[in-house]
């Protein structure tokens, strides 16, 4: 997925080949580069996980592995095989691997900025997910169509959602998917009957904050308690880290990221 992003430096390869010959005929022996570690993330938890990256190496240097995006399945088979080094996720880790809990991240329900509706109890939010209310004017809001928008099957910030809100039942099949956090905002943004889910600490300002049971989630109201809907953010792999992978799990569980 990120490999994409490392071919922007063949640029230009095929005006300075013939300089790069001639300098290497002259040159001794070079080493050959370190490979670079990889470390998957859910989409719904990417832009936290960067977040963090982005902090780790202002604090401490550039570190010698790679962020990417993968669905949840797939990246616990990918680092199971050695492909990938780690993954960040909300999922329960297979037994045996070693696990460590990163940070606690609040699942925030947003809606479009032109909806006045911006309250909910548990029970609303488990109808309006599931498909068995169809209409913001059941809950008092202006007339029109609930359109659910939630992250893949398997995403452990959805399925996490599930399991506090629906009790057992499924998200109803007219549900939009998103492929990450970004595609949920874009979304929610573009239809004024829209709610979804996020990670808490990626809703920007364009979407409105839901109250959940009369809590507006924040950071404070997730780490006390108050607010309902949080995940568990690990970090999972066959065998611990070590390097700058191991420094920077560290660095998070002792770092305050807003």
């Amino acid at each position: 997925m990120a490999e994409g992003r490392r071919l922007s430096g063949w640029k230009g390869f095929a005006s300075t080949a013939w300089v790069a010959v001639i300098l290497g005929a002259c040159a001794g022996p070079v080493d050959a580069p370190s490979a670079i570690a990889r470390v998957a993330v859910s989409p719904s938890l990417e832009g936290a996980a960067a977040d963090r990256l982005r902090a780790y190496t202002q604090a401490e240097g550039v570190p010698s592995f790679d962020l990417e995006p993968w669905l949840e399945e797939a990246a616990a088979e990918a680092v199971e095989s050695g492909e990938l080094s780690l993954i960040i996720s909300g999922r329960e880790p297979p037994p045996g691997w070693f696990a460590t809990p990163l940070w606690t991240e609040g699942i925030a329900v947003v809606v479009n900025s032109d909806n006045p509706r911006r309250a909910a109890t548990l029970s609303e939010l488990a109808a309006m997910f599931a498909g068995t209310l169809h209409d913001w004017e059941d809950l008092q809001g202006d007339p029109g169509p609930v359109t659910v928008v939630i992250p893949f099957p398997g995403d452990s910030l959805r399925t996490r959602f599930e399991s506090l809100v629906l009790d057992g039942a499924r998200i109803t099949p007219a549900a939009a998917l998103a492929l990450s956090a970004t595609d949920v905002v874009a979304q929610v943004e573009a239809d004024p009957g829209a709610i979804g889910i996020l990670a808490l600490s990626q809703v920007p300002e364009s979407v409105r904050l839901v109250r959940v049971d009369g809590v507006l989630p924040s950071q404070s109201t997730v780490d006390d308690g108050r607010y309902p809907l949080s995940l568990a953010v690990l970090a999972a792999a066959p065998a611990e880290p070590d390097g700058s992978l191991r420094d920077w799990l560290s660095w998070i569980q002792g770092a305050a990221v807003p």
